[in-house]
């Protein structure tokens, strides 16, 4: 089951937000990526199935790939 789940943090700021969300999790697993749909979230699931399978690690990069003209001004 897919779960999601708002929170207010203070003080405000990306760094601050991810930090107090990853304090936060109760997954095994913790997959971020913003809102505004610059991430596609299915190429997360090889991602954690490494995970599953022992990986202590694993990091995704936009960079690798395609970048839309005005995606990261």
């Amino acid at each position: 089951m897919a779960r999601a789940r708002v929170v207010d943090v203070v003080p405000r700021g990306y760094g601050a937000a991810l930090s107090a969300d990853f304090a936060r999790s109760t997954g095994q697993f913790v997959v971020m990526g913003d809102s505004d749909m610059s991430y596609n979230f299915v190429e997360s699931v090889p991602m954690v199935e490494a995970l599953m399978q022992g990986a202590d690690i694993c990091m995704g990069s936009r960079f690798k790939g395609e970048i839309k003209p005005r995606a990261m001004p």
